[in-house]
């Protein structure tokens, strides 16, 4: 798998998670488990959500990584002919 597809898969993975979460609240709720329900939607989304951000910073990163990787370095006289 490409990077691209991998980072399709986690993000679809996440949305599965939390759409199985908003399903398991719902049940708690159905039993009269509302505390509960209410713990674990804030625990776990916002774990969702910080997994998400950080797919999108890694990739960030990589197409940062990438950029300079492809880049020619500076000569170093080039720096001393400038005033």
């Amino acid at each position: 798998m490409t990077r691209n597809w991998l980072r399709l898969a986690e993000l679809i993975a996440l949305v599965a998670l939390g759409g199985g979460l908003l399903v398991l609240c719902g049940m708690m709720i159905s039993q009269d488990k509302m505390g509960e329900a209410f713990g674990t939607a804030l625990l776990a989304f916002g774990s969702i959500v910080q997994a998400i951000r950080n797919q999108s910073q890694a990739h960030a990163m990589n197409a940062m990584a990438d950029h300079l990787a492809k880049s020619v370095p500076a000569r170093e006289d080039a720096e001393e002919r400038m005033p």
